[in-house]
């Protein structure tokens, strides 16, 4: 199941919108914090998310697709399942969740990830 952190939610535009973000791609099980992140990316790449766009009451935004395997190879021949969005100092998980498909990732080709959008369902102000 997704993970957005509470904190995602509560300032869902402040956390998102048009922010410099980490995408990783990650091993094993879906990340719960920022410490299953950096212990099993086997890769990143910096991203900035797009802006908030609103449908009904519902906020979205989306981080761009990884279409180039232009991203940072940590884990050579691991296969990836999860994907994972931190601040770009890696000291807070937003949000994570499975890969459409996993991949084996290789320094010579480096990896792809699908756009991905995050909904906060029937946002309202706090």
């Amino acid at each position: 199941m997704p993970f957005i952190s509470s904190a995602g939610l509560r300032d869902f535009e402040a956390t998102f919108s048009g922010a410099a973000v980490t995408v990783h791609i990650v091993k094993t099980a879906e990340p719960a914090t920022i410490g299953n992140v950096t212990t099993n990316t086997v890769g990143n790449v910096d991203l900035t998310a797009g802006a908030i766009a609103t449908s009904g009451s519902d906020e979205q935004v989306v981080v761009p697709a990884v279409t180039d395997g232009s991203g940072m190879v940590t884990g050579d021949g691991e296969t990836a399942a999860y994907w994972a969005i931190t601040d770009q100092s890696d000291t807070t998980l937003h949000a994570a969740g499975a890969l459409s498909a996993t991949q084996v990732v290789y320094t010579i080709n480096g990896f792809n990830v699908g756009a991905i959008t995050l909904t906060n369902k029937a946002a309202t102000a706090v």
